[in-house]
């Protein structure tokens, strides 16, 4: 779902996600563009990405977005939340997404 322009950061430990404040990202035609800002790299995913990414965005439960997926596209809604983990590991992975602690 997401092609990378320029070589992974290292993933982040676990915690509560959140959108990196050194990311500008718009939905364009279906298709999600993510500027990494701090980094000077460009993102692109395709309009399933884009979903997952408004998902996320909104604060949407992965497993709700992955049933929304899987009613759409008729795929096992189990397989649907194995994709959308790969696909947040790949945008953590690049420095898109951080996971903020939930301890106090």
């Amino acid at each position: 779902m997401l092609q990378r322009f320029a070589k992974p950061a290292p993933a982040g430990a676990g915690g509560e996600l959140t959108i990196s404040a050194d990311v500008r990202a718009v939905v364009e035609g279906g298709s999600l563009v993510v500027l990494h800002v701090g980094r000077g790299i460009l993102y692109k995913a395709n309009s399933t990405g884009a979903r997952v990414w408004q998902g996320l965005a909104g604060n949407r439960p992965r497993r709700s977005i992955a049933k929304d997926l899987s009613l759409e596209f008729g795929v096992p809604q189990e397989v649907v939340e194995k994709d959308i983990d790969e696909f947040v590991a790949d945008l953590e992975s690049n420095g898109l997404l951080d996971r903020r602690s939930l301890a106090r």
